[in-house]
């Protein structure tokens, strides 16, 4: 692995600046209810540590003196309750303030809807911003939401209602960087704000009670597909001069050992659910039409070709079924064909010269066959039980392997709750899929996209814990991801006379749209990975070979994007086990949307001996000062580093080494280390 000079790093901590605060807020707090009559009791506002700053027993009138009344409300207090006694018929928002300002505090208070349409209200006004509502609503939207309603915090509305008469304790904790709610205990809505902190001091230490969780190495595998010059003058490129006896690019190969590649998904993506297998095997190929991407495919790299290529590569084949024109049967024949030396199939693959069983392990039922753009699409109602009597077949030929089927990763369950209840008990994964931007998008929109995978594991657990297959009992694969999404020739658009425009693709191979933004992101999906260890045990970075994979394959030989070398990195440098980490960091803002500025995972040898902390700085063009006296008493600590000289460094040919790993040792001063701007570090602590 080239380790390069020390040149990209000192252009990245030539962007040091002043380390600022993070924007601070001043909330001015209150009580209220929107046409609704509320009572209110043991009022208390707390500071950080605990200390009480303020708290009211409304024994009489005394208990609101000095505080100012807003809207249409009527405000009485004795015997130890503050109420809002105006009607419904005195419509509005009825808000009675609290003397001065607070900051960076926590508001306790029970709460009751007496009468009327709504709930209660817990206003967190900051006086110097204009616009928008200014509270946190219980019960709002006719007593059917909950809702965050505050600049600069991004806008929040959940599901929910407060009953008549009942006496709710009610806990806001307010900060420079979010708002909390909590209702009887349960954290029930949380918004951060999109005003920018990212330059603040952040700090990282062992999670209370962490334990070391061994991850599986899996998450680090990749994908191809028939498309494009993924495959054919990709991979495989017969009588090539860099090409093997086999027709691989042995460059493409050797770079694969590299980053110790565990799993390639094949053949497909969108181009499976119209091949067959089949025509792909033996002596007399069958040259198919595909109708996903509207090419012939020569089918001259089959079955039998990958699980070589993959076998030399030294990782695991993992074939994705034909679930859209193809059946039960067709799938179990494949697996036949792989991994039995009898029946039909498996007397065939010796025939064609592989008297040794594959023995593929890994098995897909199927591709995006929820989605309209795919070829033999299904209804939800087709679905769960053509994946349990494929499953059956496939399990029935070969009961050692390893079963996925595709899910979907929305809000909605329509999709994943029926598979899971009709075929879970079948299957070892559910696989979800994620691209998150266009071929071309800035640096910050692409950091404004790293938590979004988050949601969708979670949502996964979610619709996996309900179906009665938490726990681990059905892990998660996320077969299919990367930032950008591909430029397809018409994908899905079936409609007559729609041209298919295949010169489309060549915006693929622009080498200028995988920066430094495609790394940093591909830190936090791997992190976020790590973090749900306990769930996610495959990931497949879509795809390994060119378009916008981790690899560019040309005439003259490779260019290893900025992608390949964050796996280089997590392959070589983390150690095999994630534990916990606690992470405050400011947030990192494009006005519309923020994100932690920082994305930090630690990981730890089998004997507890070594740590590496891998952490992603976000900062366009910022060092964030990391507090890691917590983890460590070193006064310097040795890292690998991968920043380019720009957010918008990439790597072509010519100048395939702008953007590598170097070896920096970081100085640690009053406990903190400078993270260079657009980053990613691997720190052996």
């Amino acid at each position: 692995m080239e380790t390069g000079n020390m040149k990209n790093i000192v252009a990245a901590m030539a962007c040091l600046c002043t380390f600022q605060a993070a924007q601070a807020f001043d909330f001015r707090l209150g009580l209220g209810a929107y046409s609704t009559k509320a009572d209110f009791k043991e009022l208390r506002i707390t500071g950080q540590s605990g200390e009480t700053l303020f708290s009211s027993d409304f024994k009489d009138a005394s208990g609101i003196n000095g505080w100012t009344s807003h809207g249409a409300g009527k405000w009485t207090s004795a015997n130890g309750m503050l109420s809002q006694t105006a009607s419904f018929a005195e419509r509005g928002a009825a808000v009675l303030s609290i003397p001065g300002t607070f900051r960076n505090v926590t508001l306790s208070v029970k709460a009751r809807r007496v009468d009327g349409p709504e709930g209660f209200l817990v206003q967190t006004g900051v006086p110097h911003l204009a616009g928008g509502g200014e509270w946190v609503i219980f019960g709002g939207w006719y007593n059917k939401s909950h809702g965050i309603e505050q600049p600069p915090f991004k806008h929040v509305q959940v599901a929910g209602s407060i009953e008549q008469d009942r006496w709710y304790d009610v806990k806001v904790e307010c900060t420079d960087e979010r708002i909390r709610a909590w209702l009887d205990g349960r954290l029930v809505m949380e918004s951060a704000t999109v005003a920018d902190t990212s330059r603040r001091a952040a700090s990282a230490a062992p999670a209370k009670g962490a334990k070391a969780m061994k991850y599986d190495p899996m998450i680090f595998g990749h994908f191809i597909e028939h498309f494009d010059n993924q495959v054919y003058g990709g991979l495989f490129w017969p009588k090539h001069a860099l090409s093997d006896e086999d027709g691989f690019r042995k460059d493409v190969i050797e770079a694969l050992r590299e980053i110790k590649c565990p799993i390639v998904r094949w053949p497909g993506g969108c181009y499976v659910s119209d091949y067959h297998w089949k025509c792909g095997v033996g002596p007399n190929r069958q040259p198919m039409w595909n109708k996903a991407w509207a090419v012939e495919d020569p089918n001259t790299f089959g079955t039998d070709e990958y699980v070589k290529w993959c076998r030399k590569v030294g990782c695991e084949p993992y074939i994705c079924t034909n679930a859209g024109t193809g059946n039960e049967e067709e799938m179990s024949d494949w697996v036949e064909y792989c991994n039995l030396n009898v029946g039909k199939w498996g007397r065939r693959r010796i025939a064609n010269g592989h008297p040794k069983p594959h023995d593929v392990m890994y098995w897909s039922v199927g591709n995006e066959n929820w989605g309209g753009h795919e070829i033999g699409a299904k209804t939800v109602q087709q679905w769960g039980p053509l994946v349990r009597e494929s499953a059956k077949m496939m399990r029935g030929t070969d009961r050692r392997i390893k079963l996925l089927a595709p899910a979907l990763a929305l809000p909605n369950e329509g999709w994943s709750l029926p598979l899971l209840k009709t075929a879970g008990y079948l299957l070892d994964y559910v696989s979800i899929h994620g691209y998150y931007a266009g071929g071309y998008e800035p640096y910050l929109k692409c950091m404004m996209q790293t938590e979004r995978p988050k949601g969708e594991i979670e949502r996964t657990v979610a619709v996996l814990e309900k179906a009665g297959f938490g726990g681990g009992k059905v892990g998660i694969a996320f077969d299919e991801w990367n930032l950008r999404g591909w430029a397809h020739p018409g994908l899905g658009n079936y409609r007559r006379g729609a041209v298919m425009n295949y010169k489309a693709c060549r915006v693929n191979d622009r080498a200028a749209s995988y920066t430094m933004a495609d790394a940093v992101f591909t830190a936090c999906f791997l992190n976020t990975c790590l973090r749900r260890c306990d769930v996610v045990k495959m990931a497949n970075f879509s795809p390994v070979v060119n378009t916008c994979g981790a690899i560019f394959v040309h005439d003259k030989g490779i260019v290893k994007r900025t992608t390949y070398h964050v796996f280089w990195m997590y392959t070589h440098l983390l150690e095999p086990n994630f534990s916990a980490l606690d992470v405050d960091c400011g947030r990192l803002s494009d006005g519309k949307t923020a994100v932690p500025v920082l994305d930090a995972v630690l990981t730890v040898s089998d004997d507890g001996s070594r740590r590496v902390m891998a952490v992603a700085n976000k900062h366009p063009d910022a060092a964030v000062q990391l507090d890691v006296s917590a983890l460590t008493s070193a006064k310097a600590l040795k890292a690998t580093v991968l920043a380019g000289d720009s957010p918008d460094a990439f790597n072509d040919i010519g100048s395939e080494s702008r953007v590598i790993p170097a070896e920096v040792a970081f100085p640690v001063e009053d406990g903190k280390v400078a993270l260079p701007p657009h980053s990613i570090s691997c720190i052996r602590l």
